[in-house]
Formats: structure tokens, C-alpha cells, sequence
């Protein structure tokens, strides 16, 4: 994204730089959920419903 900053909106650069930060945290919230009890079975849950959707495909 650096390299193409140019060339990208600046709100969605914002935005895009937002998902960012917030996928770097995953490694903070993944290893307590693992260590709880039920932690696999939500995160399957989970899983059902993560399916990431495309935009502009």
C-alpha cells in the first residue's frame, strides 16, 4: 500500500490502514481465546461465517 499511496483515495487509504492495525491485534485476542475452555469451539463457529466478501471483483 505504501508504494501506491499516491493512487489511492484518501479516505479509503484511512480506512484500509485501519483494517490494518486492527489485523495486527489478532495475535493479541487469538492466544486468550485459545486458552479458554470453549475457545476452539467459538472460533469454529466463528470460522462459519468469516468468509471474507470481495468488493469490485
Amino acid at each position: 500500500m505504501a508504494e501506491n499511496k499516491n493512487g489511492i483515495p484518501e479516505r479509503e487509504l484511512v480506512r484500509n490502514n485501519i483494517f490494518l492495525n486492527i489485523e495486527g491485534l489478532l495475535g493479541v485476542s487469538l492466544s486468550p481465546t485459545l486458552s479458554m475452555p470453549s475457545g476452539n469451539d467459538t472460533l469454529l463457529r466463528f470460522a462459519q461465517y468469516g468468509e471474507e466478501v470481495m468488493e469490485n471483483v
